[in-house]
């Protein structure tokens, strides 16, 4: 069971999702979160840590999330984001219900994985940047174009490849950037991509992949491939950091 003391500076562990979950302010009823999510390495108890867990803490672990896990973390890594949106906006928020439902999931995720192995953009306000996100899960796409539409974003959403093809097509004003899903019905993201390459007025599109997947260059396209590629569950500052820093000329490394 777990207690939450809505103090300020105070932090939630989830060692083996490598979730931190800080306590930054306390205001009334309202409570300001922020999440620290890790790829790749394990985060333990303070006072847990011992010289062993402190070893596998500095140790890059090489053992990957797969892909249900990282949708379900990526679906709760938006949650918390547009839940700080929305305290941040002054919204009325039943917050006790809401982290309740929010920590107990990734106390489930975490004892589950445990059990199972030994900035804002700054982009012109008259002129946002259009993007086109392509997910066929209905939660993560409804948050993904909240949060992105909070950071100033001109969203448009696809529900699957085969839907985004038709919609650019037919578009006067093609997006900025797609942000795509790999795995989706219909055709997927790699098809699209490949739908996308070979059309004369779509193929200079920049194309980010978003995805659980690790990325495998050996099947993507070889002259234009994905312009960017962000794990699940997604860093959404990062991505708002890499679209601002491309619309402005001035491209990041892409992530993996």
């Amino acid at each position: 069971m777990l207690v939450l003391s809505r103090r300020a500076e105070q932090q939630i562990l989830f060692p083996h999702l490598g979730i931190r979950i800080n306590v930054l302010q306390v205001k009334g009823q309202l409570v300001k979160l922020g999440v620290d999510a890790p790829r790749s390495i394990h985060v333990v108890r303070q006072e847990l840590a011992d010289a062993d867990t402190q070893a596998e803490l500095e140790r890059p672990s090489d053992r990957q999330l797969d892909h249900q896990l990282r949708n379900e973390l990526n679906l709760l890594h938006l949650k918390i984001q547009a839940l700080q949106v929305r305290i941040e906006r002054g919204e009325s928020v039943q917050l006790d219900a809401a982290l309740e439902q929010l920590l107990a999931k990734y106390s489930e995720l975490d004892h589950s994985l445990q059990s199972s192995t030994p900035a804002n953009g700054s982009h012109d306000p008259e002129r946002p940047i259009r993007l086109l996100v392509v997910e066929d899960s209905p939660n993560e796409r409804q948050l993904m174009a909240y949060l992105l539409a909070s950071h100033g974003f001109d969203v448009q959403v696809a529900t699957d490849g085969l839907v985004a093809i038709d919609a650019l097509r037919q578009a006067d004003k093609l997006p900025d950037f797609v942000l795509m899903d790999i795995e989706m019905p219909g055709a997927d993201g790699l098809e699209t991509l490949l739908t996308l390459r070979t059309d004369n007025r779509l193929k200079h599109l920049k194309v980010f992949a978003v995805t659980g997947l690790a990325r495998d260059p050996q099947n993507e396209p070889l002259s234009h491939s994905w312009d960017g590629w962000f794990r699940k569950p997604l860093d959404v500052p990062s991505l708002v950091s890499r679209l601002d820093a491309e619309f402005k000329g001035t491209p990041q490394p892409a992530h993996a």
